[in-house]
């Protein structure tokens, strides 16, 4: 089976998050998101009882307890944005230096190998040995190699009969995840 396509920043960041964004980084993001919101509680507490004592709210937010919740709520935010931040900024430059972005890759898939050929640059031939497993996404499909990198086959330009034998031969050849 062949066929090629042109690569593009939403298939390439799909592929890394289908790849990267494994369930214990949601977990810990959701863990931040209720630490920070148990946190704004216990501040909107401090403010009430501030307020009902007669205080202002500026009186109110500089007890030592508001500060510790305001600095904490600071600091869970940042952590929170910049681990959801971060990966994407780093997709996109990893994007623009990639030299697959402009050219077109034509994908050989047989039962034996994985084929790659970049127009204008060469091409490679892999044995499934080298890989994991494989995974798909809602327009992309991963395979996953041992050494911690990953390929990624886009599903946008496939016909359904093209996508069925695709997946026929991944399930052959390696464990779906």
């Amino acid at each position: 089976m062949e066929f090629s396509y042109k690569l593009n920043k939403e298939i390439y960041l799909e592929a890394f998050r289908l790849y990267h964004w494994k369930l214990w980084r949601r977990l810990v993001v959701a863990c931040f998101v209720m630490i920070a919101l148990l946190d704004l509680v216990v501040l909107a507490i401090i403010t009430r009882e501030g307020r009902s004592q007669g205080q202002q709210l500026f009186e109110t937010l500089s007890l030592d307890p508001a500060i510790s919740c305001l600095f904490l709520l600071v600091v869970l935010i940042l952590v929170s944005a910049s681990s959801i931040m971060l990966p994407q900024w780093r997709i996109s430059r990893m994007y623009r230096k990639n030299p697959e972005r402009d050219a077109i890759v034509t994908l050989t898939v047989t039962l034996e190998q994985f084929g790659v050929r970049l127009e204008g640059k060469g091409n490679s031939s892999f044995n499934w040995t080298l890989y994991k497993y494989w995974r798909e996404g809602k327009n992309v499909i991963i395979l996953a190699l041992h050494m911690g990198q990953h390929q990624f086959i886009p599903k946008t330009d496939l016909t359904p009969t093209q996508l069925d034998e695709l997946r026929s031969i991944l399930s052959t050849a390696l464990p779906k995840k």
